[in-house]
């Protein structure tokens, strides 16, 4: 009898964010929004993307810097207003202090109690690879679309 992938995704759509999530806050990328531009810039080199919180303790979160808002600042031929076309000479590290000064405000997150199909649909939307998991305004997880094609194919290899 061949599988039936339809009845799988359809079960899969209906799990929830806290049955996929990242939420060993150890390993999620998270950094504090007051870290220096030199180590934020170390730190998304190795990790693609950062999680801004408030400070570390509270885990509130603030903001979200990827490769794309360090790609903005250096990018050639895009007139900054505050400072013209960037290059070696012209751009402004004093106004680039710290993470929250490039941060993108606002990301798209999600809840514990989402349904994956809700998280897909934002990821796909939003074109975004991974979404905050937040509790109270807090970081409680993270989930990415690697975790999402993994518990799918975990699924489907079971059945």
């Amino acid at each position: 009898m061949p599988i039936d992938y339809r009845t799988i995704l359809d079960k899969f759509y209906e799990k929830r964010v806290k049955d996929v999530m990242e939420s060993r806050l150890s390993v999620i990328p998270i950094i504090d929004q007051n870290m220096g531009i030199m180590e934020t810039a170390a730190f998304i080199a190795v990790n693609n993307h950062a999680w801004v919180v408030k400070s570390r303790d509270s885990r509130r979160l603030v903001g979200v810097i990827t490769e794309k808002d360090f790609l903005n600042i250096l990018r050639p031929g895009k007139k900054i207003s505050y400072f013209g076309v960037p290059n070696k000479t012209s751009l402004n590290y004093e106004f680039f202090e710290n993470a929250e000064n490039i941060m993108s405000k606002n990301p798209i997150i999600c809840t514990e109690e989402e349904k994956i199909k809700d998280v897909l649909d934002k990821m796909t939307f939003h074109n975004v690879r991974s979404l905050p998991v937040l509790k109270d305004e807090e970081i409680v997880g993270e989930i990415t679309i690697h975790q999402l094609i993994i518990k799918f194919y975990n699924i489907i290899n079971s059945w």
